[in-house]
């Protein structure tokens, strides 16, 4: 189980601050730096893959829910995205 916001970094032990990953996406992934994970479980998530160091990331993916995962492009609009991380945070 990953949480969102590492336990290390007073992140709490609750539903929306946990997501399921697979051991080397968990390990590799998220703990090497190679991609991260933003938002609230349940509500809004954005991944960000290829951001090992400083690099800005290759790729980057929202899940709105169950039915709604897009990969986010170049034009997209930073507005709406900011929307989405205030709704999520006034859930918590």
């Amino acid at each position: 189980m990953h949480h969102i916001t590492f336990r290390s970094r007073g992140g709490p032990d609750v539903v929306w601050n946990e997501v399921p990953l697979c051991s080397p996406h968990h390990l590799h992934g998220i703990h090497r730096g190679y991609m991260t994970l933003g938002g609230k479980a349940g509500s809004w998530l954005i991944w960000r893959f290829g951001t090992a160091g400083e690099a800005v990331p290759l790729e980057e993916w929202e899940t709105l829910d169950d039915d709604n995962v897009q990969r986010l492009g170049p034009n997209r609009d930073p507005d709406s995205e900011e929307q989405a991380r205030a709704a999520a945070r006034a859930d918590i």
